[in-house]
């Protein structure tokens, strides 16, 4: 035999052992099986922040929203007034503060001059924490961290200081604005 035809019957093998091993796989059958888990679901939580603004301690009565402080100050001078979140959710929150200032019927200059601080409290007024401060201009639309978690079911006391630069000359301006309070929750491991 001579090489050419050694060549031919070794070709016509390989592609009869290629044709062969498409035919054994493909008829080749495999066992599957399968399980399922049905009825998944996720959902959020719920943050139930409450307010209250009694002076006493501990208050009996929480509400979405609640009536703030009204104080004629002169320069230098500060007054402070305490209120009480409570955390009504099934899980711990962290807070948020954001001071809501209008500026159309008010004078700018009392703003930059009045310094706001809000600190966690425990009963007696002691400070547990270190809180937020800044003056109503900094802090005006913007979302500032109080740094405290209140825990699930339970109520955190705060004090809020205002006070106005001892700087200050312009009389009979007024200083109008809200304090917004965002429960945020967060995963604690």
């Amino acid at each position: 035999m001579n090489g050419r035809i050694r060549k031919r019957i070794f070709y016509s093998l390989m592609v009869m052992l290629v044709w062969l091993g498409f035919v054994v796989e493909g008829s080749h059958a495999l066992l599957t099986s399968m399980a399922i888990l049905t009825g998944n679901s996720v959902s959020s939580g719920t943050a139930e922040l409450k307010i209250s603004s009694s002076q006493s301690s501990p208050p009996t009565t929480f509400s979405d929203s609640a009536t703030g402080f009204a104080y004629n100050l002169v320069p230098g001078q500060s007054a402070e007034y305490y209120f009480t979140l409570e955390n009504a959710s099934p899980e711990d929150i962290s807070l948020d503060t954001m001071v809501s200032v209008n500026y159309s019927d008010q004078i700018a200059s009392i703003y930059n001059a009045s310094t706001l601080e809000i600190v966690p409290v425990d009963n007696t007024g002691a400070p547990q924490g270190s809180g937020m401060s800044g003056t109503l201009d900094v802090l005006r639309n913007t979302q500032t961290s109080l740094g405290s978690t209140i825990a699930a079911g339970s109520a955190q006391r705060y004090k809020a200081k205002v006070t106005l630069d001892q700087s200050y000359t312009t009389g009979n301006d007024s200083s109008n604005f809200d304090l917004y309070f965002t429960g945020v929750q967060h995963n604690v491991p």
